[in-house]
């Protein structure tokens, strides 16, 4: 969905350093997403990480090569 989307570009942006969980949630909170429901947020990254979008290391995100 556009949520997903908007989060895969806001990591993108961040790239190569990745970004921490709680930098990753400010700025989709910034840019309105996940501001009234926190569990939005973690339904976000699990769905980015089921479709191989994005993936965690060492406590950062990063986007997942294709």
């Amino acid at each position: 969905g556009g949520n997903q989307a908007t989060a895969l570009a806001i990591l993108a942006d961040a790239m190569p350093a990745g970004l921490a969980i709680e930098d990753w949630n400010q700025r989709l909170r910034d840019a309105g997403i996940g501001k009234s429901r926190t569990a939005t947020l973690v339904e976000i990254r699990l769905a980015l990480k089921a479709k191989k979008l994005a993936h965690e290391y060492g406590e950062r995100w990063y986007v997942t090569p294709h």
